[in-house]
């Protein structure tokens, strides 16, 4: 089972409390209405909760899917759960979304909204190359996957190599020397995680795992790689 989310961060330092404040009992409600049918839509944010690790949540808001029933277009509502984690590291706020890219992205759309304070912007979470490479060489027999990008060869966007070890290995340090190193899949030394990281701040776990679990390892381990 995948599990994949999303680290961001904000502008500027924010307290939690703060934060809170301007999330806990949010509550929205809207009218969808297509070909006749109506639907009564919600979103709101619940399960906030402050501890040691951050300000924790549940971003809920129900979704319209179309659903083909006998050549006939039936709407069909769904409510979309989307936990997500607030967090100081160092002197920086940062959120992790456990959701898609997408959905994550979209969610932080909607904190950015529901914010509101004075120069605060949630924005991507970026892993500068030569720290994604740090990352991969501190554990590279735990290294599968590397993928470069911007590596200079007309009409070739991004190259990849597969198999442990592969910083010993002459092709490597020629990718790295042509290229930025974009995404990397890792076996983490300390959890066991099997992790798809990207330079935007996606992260992918592919074993199975608990939300709790996911949480705390981004926190403890990618936190400290994003800028």
């Amino acid at each position: 089972m995948v599990t994949a989310g999303k680290v961001f961060r904000l502008r500027k330092e924010t307290e939690l409390r703060q934060i809170s404040r301007r999330l806990e009992n949010f509550k929205k409600g809207e009218v969808f209405e297509r070909d006749g049918h109506e639907l009564d839509l919600r979103s709101e944010i619940s399960s906030c909760n402050l501890s040691k690790q951050g300000l924790s949540g549940v971003f809920a808001e129900d979704v319209v899917l179309n659903v083909n029933q006998h050549g006939r277009l039936i709407f069909v509502p769904k409510t979309r759960r989307v936990p997500f984690l607030f967090s100081s590291h160092g002197n920086r706020t940062l959120l992790a979304i456990l959701e898609k890219k997408p959905v994550a992205n979209s969610v932080a759309n909607r904190f950015n909204k529901l914010l509101k304070i004075e120069d605060v912007e949630i924005v991507e979470g970026r892993i500068r190359p030569e720290t994604l490479r740090r990352f991969h060489e501190s554990n590279p027999g735990g290294t599968k996957i590397v993928f470069f990008e911007d590596i200079g060869v007309p009409n070739v966007e991004k190259l990849s190599l597969y198999g442990s070890n592969l910083a010993n290995t002459s092709l490597y340090n020629d990718y790295c020397a042509r290229g930025r190193m974009w995404y990397v899949v890792v076996t983490s030394k300390k959890y066991g995680n099997i992790v798809g990281i990207t330079g935007d701040g996606v992260v992918t776990i592919f074993n199975k795992i608990e939300e709790k679990d996911y949480f705390s390892y981004v926190t403890e381990e990618i936190f400290p790689l994003i800028t």
